[in-house]
């Protein structure tokens, strides 16, 4: 079986990730499609499924959680969903069984063309003040008796660059566990880190893992012990999953066999990188006949993400979050013909559109006996592995430190760039500690030099400098023209980080044979910038450069430029043309300042060849 698959037709692939010698399931090539938006519908979808599955057919896809309303026998709810599908499922004429192996080599090899993965503008969809009011409200609810827990959720909005599978295949290296998920449909992937085993049936066998209980990792073996043992003593930890394995066991009880629902284990605690999870683990026997939708209508959602009494909850739980969970703590997973299935709780579940922007949901179960700000702090514990996917590159300030003047002139510029960069990815930085650390460290200096600092994630700070050398040159240097194109979909360019391969490949590629940098041009054939420099040009009396929407870092030395330049800059787009008929072409950095370059035999044999590329396109057309 062929696993030579594209991102642009729907697939899905379910892993487990945690244990290698487990298999991970392909789905491709679907051969039919049940999706409705309608809670009218959900309950003829589902008998869909049931008929799809006994034509001898495979069944992938999801739940969202808001289905659970119409199987309920509630008809009005007031959320939409007309971009959120309540049930979405393709039907397939295969399952393909990979490998561990295999399934992390088909992963990575759908996102090797795809650039590197980061996301910024995390943001919770309320406040932590607000998010502290609407405990207080759910403790209210609790006390007056409408609920003994009440499973309460937020979203993290986010964008990200990269495609959506580059985007799993960087969360699943952060996340081992049994049910990771990646579905790939039309104008949105579900990227799903699960842990939770909603349901599985195999022949008249019913297995359910609910979690419920969460604490953070130690910093060693000895503290991670501690931790455990503490989860296990804990009164309120214990409460929360033996009120669940207890609504776990009624629902099972409505569609087993009489007898046969039995909890195998209680208060297990499963470890994960980021954190530690309490799972307990419930079983029962079924009539293998029964149809999926029964068991769907009898089961679904899971006891563990809304809370008991589960009906009652479930109405509060509309009435008090701010909007639809969509997929995050519905079901995702798939069905056999021979009525087999198995599904997860889509808890650490990211959305990601084909737009760049994303959702993922974060929650946990509140008791009366809860502490807001610990909720919150366990919500933030839950996000860890996305919101610290930034933490695998680090942000750059390149600096020129004058020893006439004992300063380095431009660090205001440098501060609030980074201070601005950080903001929107997410970095913590003290401006403050910052420039005193800088300031410090030139005190050190006894040569103009450059000094670099290195931001991390965590707010960390790393400088080095090193000796600028003498900066007359007889001749004027030249710069080549990348055979590479930056992409202006790809926003990192806006940011100065470690996260450059593509420059870093190309600069020592051409700087090893005698130019002073290389330029690049965009995917839609306007020049860029060059690898550690702005562009400027000097044509028909105006001083030009390219806009930033353009793939181009807003340099510090280029704002200062733009700023204080006798000549008023003109910002747009340059073509292969213009640098050609250019009469002065300048590269800028903070480093350097302003150097004059001229275009290599290479650079200009290229923009040739573009040039006569377009005409050539143009003339076609025409005719």
């Amino acid at each position: 079986m062929s696993l030579s698959i594209s991102t642009d037709t729907p697939f899905a692939l379910l892993e487990n990730t945690r244990d290698p010698n487990k298999a991970s399931y392909l789905f491709q090539r679907p051969v039919g499609e049940v999706v409705c938006y309608s809670l009218e519908e959900v309950a003829s979808k589902l008998v869909q499924l049931d008929q799809l599955r006994g034509k001898g057919l495979y069944l992938c896809g999801y739940l969202a959680y808001e289905a659970a309303y119409a199987l309920a026998d509630r008809q009005t709810f007031r959320f939409k969903h007309s971009n959120s599908p309540l049930l979405h499922f393709y039907a397939f004429a295969e399952r393909q069984e990979l490998s561990a192996q295999a399934s992390s080599d088909l992963v990575v090899g759908l996102s090797r063309n795809s650039a590197a993965t980061a996301i910024r503008d995390v943001q919770l969809n309320m406040s932590q003040a607000d998010y502290k009011q609407a405990i207080e409200k759910v403790r209210e609810l609790i006390r007056e008796g409408d609920s003994y827990q009440i499973n309460y959720t937020l979203k993290y909005r986010f964008g990200y660059q990269g495609s959506a599978i580059c985007l799993y295949s960087t969360l699943r290296r952060s996340q081992s566990v049994e049910f990771a998920s990646y579905l790939n449909f039309p104008e949105y992937s579900v990227l799903s880190l699960s842990p939770e085993l909603f349901i599985e049936k195999r022949g008249n066998s019913l297995v359910s893992r609910p979690m419920k209980g969460t604490a953070a990792r130690g910093k060693d073996a000895v503290e991670d012990a501690a931790i455990v043992a503490a989860m296990q003593s804990d009164a309120k930890t214990l409460s929360e999953n033996v009120m669940i394995v207890d609504l776990m066991r009624n629902d099972l009880s409505r569609v087993a066999q009489p007898g046969s629902v039995a909890v195998e284990k209680l208060f297990e605690v499963q470890r994960f990188e980021t954190l530690h999870q309490m799972v307990s683990t419930v079983k029962a026997s079924i009539d293998t006949d029964v149809s999926f939708e029964a068991l769907i209508r009898g089961l679904f959602p899971c006891g563990s993400i809304t809370g008991a009494p589960k009906l009652r909850t479930m109405e509060l739980i509309e009435q008090l979050e701010l909007e639809p969970r969509g997929v995050y703590t519905g079901a995702i997973g798939y069905i056999t013909p021979e009525n087999d299935f198995c599904f997860s709780v889509p808890i650490r579940t990211c959305i990601a559109r084909s737009n760049g922007e994303a959702e993922m949901g974060v929650g946990g179960g509140i008791l009366y006996e809860s502490d807001a700000q610990d909720e919150f702090d366990e919500c933030r514990l839950k996000g860890r592995f996305l919101t610290q996917l930034n933490s695998r590159f680090k942000l750059i300030e390149s600096m020129r430190y004058d020893q006439d003047s004992c300063s380095i002139p431009l660090l205001e510029r440098h501060l609030e760039r980074l201070s601005q960069s950080a903001r929107v990815l997410g970095f913590h930085l003290s401006g403050a500690q910052v420039g005193q650390r800088i300031q410090d460290f030139i005190a050190t200096l006894t040569q103009t030099s450059k000094v670099r600092l290195l931001l991390c994630a965590n707010g960390e700070v790393e400088l080095s400098s090193e000796p600028l050398a003498d900066e007359q040159c007889s001749d004027t240097p030249y710069v080549d023209l990348a055979t590479e194109r930056t992409n202006t979909d790809e926003w990192m360019f806006q940011f100065k980080s470690t996260q450059r391969e593509l420059y870093n490949r190309l600069y020592e590629q051409h700087a090893a044979a005698g130019a002073y940098d290389v330029l690049f041009l965009n995917q839609q054939g306007h020049l860029s910038e060059a690898s550690r420099h702005n562009l400027f040009i000097e044509l028909q009396g105006e001083l030009i450069t390219p806009p930033l929407g353009d793939a181009v870092l807003p340099g510090v030395y280029r704002q200062k430029l733009i700023d204080e330049a006798q000549l008023s800059v003109v910002i747009r787009s340059l073509k292969p043309i213009d640098l050609l008929k250019a009469e002065r072409i300048i590269l800028t950095n903070a480093v350097r300042g302003s150097v004059d370059v001229k275009l290599s035999q290479q650079a200009r044999d290229g923009l040739i060849k573009l040039i006569d590329t377009q005409a050539e396109t143009i003339d076609a057309l025409a005719h």
